[in-house]
């Protein structure tokens, strides 16, 4: 993964922080997902996924959170 996209995923992640109800597990989440993905785009379709399949309210929220910050990096990457 390239610097940029890493600096993109950091920069959503502390954006979303004081929204985040569970903000170590997402930043475990990204953190994981960073050291698979070598995409912006790879990592937003992935949690994109995974909002569709948590039960978890919270978590569910808590990642739409950061998809909405993620989408405002892609946007402006393109």
């Amino acid at each position: 993964m390239s610097e940029d996209v890493y600096r993109k995923i950091r920069e959503a992640f502390l954006e979303a922080y004081p929204y985040l109800s569970q903000p170590r597990l997402i930043e475990a989440l990204l953190e994981q997902l960073s050291s698979k993905k070598s995409s912006l785009e790879e990592i937003y379709r992935e949690l994109e996924q995974r909002v569709l399949e948590e039960k978890d309210i919270i978590l569910s929220t808590d990642l739409k959170i950061v998809l909405s910050r993620l989408q405002s990096g892609l946007r402006f990457s393109h």
